[in-house]
């Protein structure tokens, strides 16, 4: 009897935890219908990859800041505390503002984010993509400072799993 019973919890249980998922997938799925997009950003990469070029160069930077933009020769160059800052030579570095942070050029993260001397908070920072719920693969297509002087940094990541791009300023 007590066997049973059991079971019927076991069930009800799974039946809750079932329809609990079903929203959220739901859930997502209307919030990525309602996001909209051009035909451009939709166009394959290997088909068109002047259409991918043009609405790259379409896609405006956000106004400029007060900040500066610039390579890191040596570790000593980032003004943060060096006992748990990841900078590393030849990655950029952003300053503006009093503060500090810096994006991997390996993997197109931000690695450091602080007041100038301060202690680095974050381990790592980066942009990614989902395909329902798995994270897809991305590597770096390019980084590079925009602007004269240079005052933002665009990192363009490929998404490997599909013919995507995504930019972060």
């Amino acid at each position: 009897m007590e066997r049973r019973q059991r079971r019927r919890r076991l069930r009800v249980d799974l039946g809750a935890r079932a329809r609990a998922r079903a929203r959220a997938a739901c859930c997502l799925l209307v919030i990525a219908a309602s996001s909209g997009c051009d035909e451009a950003a939709l166009a394959p990469r290997d088909a068109a990859p002047e259409a991918a070029d043009a609405a790259a160069a379409e896609l405006a930077a956000p106004p400029p800041g007060d900040g500066v933009v610039s390579r890191i020769a040596t570790r000593a160059e980032v003004p943060l505390s060096p006992t748990w800052a990841g900078a590393r030579e030849g990655d950029w570095m952003l300053r503006g503002g009093g503060v500090v942070a810096v994006v991997s050029t390996g993997k197109g993260r931000l690695v450091d984010f602080a007041f100038e001397g301060g202690d680095d908070g974050i381990y790592y920072v980066d942009a990614a993509a989902y395909d329902a719920f798995d994270r897809m693969h991305v590597e770096v297509a390019r980084i590079e400072p925009v602007g004269e002087p240079a005052r933002q940094l665009h990192v363009v990541l490929r998404v490997l799993d599909k013919p995507l791009d995504l930019h972060a300023w």
